[in-house]
């Protein structure tokens, strides 16, 4: 993937967080990732098609999950419920559709799907279609931690 194109995933990602949240959002150092396999317990999937295809993922652990959630919601979730997955969903659309306006000012055009979300550490991303190698980023904040995947053909 270029670096043109991750770049601008990743202003989306900053952009969403500081929009959403208020607070500084530190990027970690970018690496590859060559597997399906679920790396953290909740990650909410959107996938691409047309010019590009395949996927954009936010993986988090449970906690980071319920802390960034009830940060979004203003409400204090005790359990990975619905409204969690809602507004990790949501944080994720968020990113893609910032991210794909971005890239169709370079002349992609594509769709996003709704976010699916797949639970538990160690389970296959995708059963059907395998987008590996994936980059990942890692982000810091005040309000969770989370990996951001991205994986374009």
């Amino acid at each position: 993937m270029k670096a043109e194109y991750l770049n601008c995933i990743m202003a989306g990602v900053i952009e969403v967080i500081d929009q959403c949240f208020h607070v500084e959002c530190k990027k970690g150092k970018p690496y590859a990732y060559h597997n399906e396999i679920n790396l953290n317990h909740l990650s909410a999937v959107i996938r691409l098609a047309g010019d590009k295809h395949g996927a954009f993922i936010i993986a988090l652990s449970e906690d980071d999950a319920k802390k960034m959630a009830s940060a979004l919601i203003m409400e204090e979730k005790q359990f990975l419920d619905k409204d969690v997955m809602d507004a990790i969903g949501e944080i994720i659309n968020m990113i893609s559709g910032s991210a794909k306006g971005k890239l169709t000012e370079l002349g992609f055009t594509f769709k996003l799907s709704p976010p699916t979300f797949i639970l538990g550490k160690g389970t296959r991303l995708f059963k059907d279609v395998e987008y590996a190698p994936y980059i990942c980023v890692p982000f810091i904040t005040d309000v969770g931690e989370f990996t951001i995947q991205v994986a374009l053909r």
